[in-house]
């Protein structure tokens, strides 16, 4: 039995005055109301945690990104002259977002109700703030001359007219500070960075690689470092474009900017997670899979993809809430950083844990994303009905958090492990079509694409349609090969299936080529221990039976089983495939005790790994079945048999293999002669098995006839 690849922000307001006395002693200009207060004017405020600047005086094209004029410093100059008469900004709140929407609204502060400012200089000082620029003065100068034409005494004349060469000046000054604010909004990504991924922390990691005195450890983390230098500077560009397209363009809006910076948040997040876990070595299984768990590392585009961004459910309104999501994110990613770096078990650990908590918390995003992973470890180690409950349950939550990519991804899983895993393939191909309507829907990934295709070229195998199974696998190839990724892990996980098709097919030098690059690539990316690495192990292992290299074929499985002992366990459902591979090979070489003592185990294991239900027992089963054959206990091998070949027939697959069950249960049941007419018919169904499977079964397909044909003589 053949194995394959893996799923994986506040104001203070200042106190009001007038201009009801103008005649200072000094000429101070604070009898004017045009007391400078540079910390009231400048009021901080805060945006994302991080935005700092004064938005009352934007103008509302500034606002919007748009060209700036005389009009816009205008504008400005009543905010200021506003301040100066009223001792209140026009446009004030507690956060940027609601100053701007002020600002655009045109929504002016409401004026004290004991000013003494006069009228015709109220007036003024509105006109400027309109929020269209045609309905403010044609000009600065126009601005000016209403100014100076106060009705009063010619003292107050001169006065405001002294007033207003300061307010113009005081205009022009802040004006001129925001356009340099503006310009420094945006920066500082390169810092937060620096917490993460600086050379204090490569220092660290370098240490712990050295240590394990591997030959390729420097070479390794020169591969990683030059990967996480290349994304930590993708990281602050895109950083840096984000803001600038909301602060300084005002192309995006202050919401999209929102869930970008959430985004790279969390993107930053993963980084941190992996190199804290490669910063704690010395780790050999770290280092061996550092390169390809770097190359995992979410896609930076996934947060430029606005229309995703926008449809996914907020984060919770309550702080508490907030804050216990992003401590579950933190673990989970540092989960999801185990499960890259090989730690199946610790993850798989954390991930069971952090299902729980998610659903208790009742936060579908973080729900959709624990569960993903939950599942995608519980199929990835072999318990494939536990992973389906928890990839179904994801698809829900997905769905709830408006997630596609999630959705998506999950709803692959469910293909493999519906379709290979369970033998399930009509709801396979199903979930094949969801996936291929949400991945269109939500930018037509083509690394979602690509792995669904492979599963359900798995599905197609499983079933024997092996024209359909090898279409999926070219078409996965090529889609993988276009996307040009760093990693040929993908293209790795292809090729095994389409080995396995070559190899049913009989086209055992095809399916060696094809098993050796998968092998090579898995080995250079994971490392050698990698479970991954005993999947084509396994499948050349039987190829080289099949070639009648048999000792060959015996050492290649045993790596591979002693590989997924030591990374799942030995109870571990992948265990029990290579135990019956090797029980197999034994039958084949007449060493009928051995055969047994390998397949009773794979039963064993698989009973608890798969279900009593699953089609993996019926291979057990029939193992069984041959060995007892070849031990003479013909009587003890009907009944494995027999299950064997109910199984088959609730989960029809490869017809060559029902053909083998019923050519062994046939013997069996001429051998304590008890129905030997049901004996005939099944020989004679298993050479109709064998003559429909191909050329590669002749082999087989001539004893079964030798068989019969010494049996009509009888």
């Amino acid at each position: 039995m053949e194995d394959s690849s893996s799923l994986s922000t506040d104001n203070s307001m200042p106190s009001e005055s007038s201009l009801e006395d103008t005649g200072s002693k000094n000429g101070d200009l604070s009898d004017l109301g045009v007391s400078v207060n540079s910390q009231k004017l400048h009021s901080s405020m805060t945006m994302d945690g991080a935005i700092m600047g004064t938005p009352g005086y934007m103008a509302p094209e500034q606002c919007l990104g748009e060209t700036l004029d005389e009009k816009s410093d205008q504008f400005s100059f009543c905010s200021t002259l506003f301040y100066a008469l009223y001792r209140k900004q026009a446009f004030s709140g507690h956060s940027f977002r609601s100053i701007k929407k002020k600002v655009l609204l045109g929504r002016v502060a409401k004026l004290p109700a004991d000013t003494k400012v006069p009228t015709w200089l109220k007036k003024i000082a509105l006109r400027g703030l309109a929020v269209e620029p045609d309905d403010r003065y044609p000009s600065m100068e126009a601005l000016l001359t209403e100014l100076s034409r106060d009705p009063n005494a010619t003292r107050r004349r001169v006065l405001a007219v002294a007033a207003v060469v300061i307010l113009i000046g005081l205009s022009i000054g802040l004006t001129a500070a925001w356009r340099a604010e503006q310009r420094s909004l945006c920066q500082g990504a390169d810092q937060r960075l620096a917490g993460v991924w600086n050379q204090e922390i490569k220092k660290q990691v370098f240490k712990a690689f050295d240590i394990t005195g591997r030959a390729y450890a420097a070479d390794t983390f020169r591969r990683v470092e030059k990967e996480l230098d290349q994304r930590g500077q993708a990281w602050v560009q895109m950083r840096t474009e984000a803001c600038e397209a909301t602060h300084i363009r005002g192309e995006q809006s202050e919401h999209l900017l929102d869930r970008r910076m959430q985004c790279l948040d969390r993107q930053l997040g993963e980084v941190q997670a992996l190199v804290q876990l490669f910063a704690a070595g010395p780790d050999t299984e770290v280092l061996d899979k550092a390169m390809s768990a770097t190359l995992k590392l979410s896609k930076l585009s996934r947060c430029a993809d606005a229309d995703t961004l926008l449809a996914a459910v907020p984060p919770p309104k309550d702080e508490k809430t907030r804050a216990r999501v992003d401590e579950l994110r933190k673990q989970l990613q540092q989960a999801t950083a185990l499960d890259r770096s090989g730690k199946f078990r610790k993850s798989l650990a954390r991930a069971a844990q952090l299902s729980k908590d998610a659903r208790s918390l009742g936060y579908a995003p973080l729900l959709a994303e624990c569960l993903d992973l939950f599942g995608g470890l519980q199929a990835s180690t072999g318990d494939a009905k536990a992973a389906e409950d928890s990839l179904f349950e994801a698809i829900g939550a997905a769905a709830q958090a408006k997630d596609d990519a999630i959705l998506a991804r999950t709803a692959a899983k469910m293909v493999y492990v519906l379709g290979y895993r369970q033998a399930r393939f009509a709801e396979a191909i199903t979930f094949g079509r969801l996936v291929d309507a949400v991945v269109l829907r939500s930018g037509d990934d083509p690394q979602t694409r690509g792995e669904t295709l492979n599963y359900l070229g798995l599905a197609y195998w499983a079933q024997g349609k092996h024209q359909q199974a090898s279409q999926r696998f070219e078409q996965a190839l090529a889609i993988f090969a276009k996307a040009k990724t760093k990693s040929e892990l993908d293209q790795a996980n292809v090729r095994n299936s389409l080995g396995l098709v070559y190899k049913d097919s009989g086209q055992y030098q095809k399916a060696r080529k094809q098993f050796e690059l998968a092998l090579a690539i898995w080995e250079r990316e994971l490392g050698p221990e990698h479970p991954h690495v005993a999947r084509p192990l396994n499948n050349l292992a039987e190829v080289y039976s099949q070639q009648k290299k048999y000792d060959l074929a015996r050492q290649t499985y045993e790596r591979a089983l002693a590989i997924f002992e030591s990374s799942l366990g030995s109870q571990n459902g992948l265990v029990a495939l290579v135990c019956n591979n090797l029980g197999e090979l034994a039958n084949t070489q007449k060493d009928y005790p051995k055969a047994l003592q390998h397949c009773q185990r794979a039963q064993q294991i698989g009973v608890s790994a798969f279900g009593k239900e699953h089609l993996y027992l019926a291979y057990f089963l029939t193992c069984q079945g041959k060995a007892y054959l070849g031990l003479d206990h013909a009587a003890q091998a009907v009944e494995p048999l027999e299950q064997a070949l109910d199984l088959r027939k609730q989960n029809p697959g490869d017809p060559s293999d029902l053909a083998d069950t019923n050519f062994a249960l046939a013997q069996a049941l001429w051998g304590t002669g008890r129905d030997r007419i049901r004996a005939l018919k099944l020989a004679h169904a298993a050479q109709a098995g064998y003559h429909a499977a191909g050329e590669h079964k002749q082999e087989k397909l001539g004893r079964v006839k030798q068989w019969l044909a010494g049996k009509a003589k009888s």
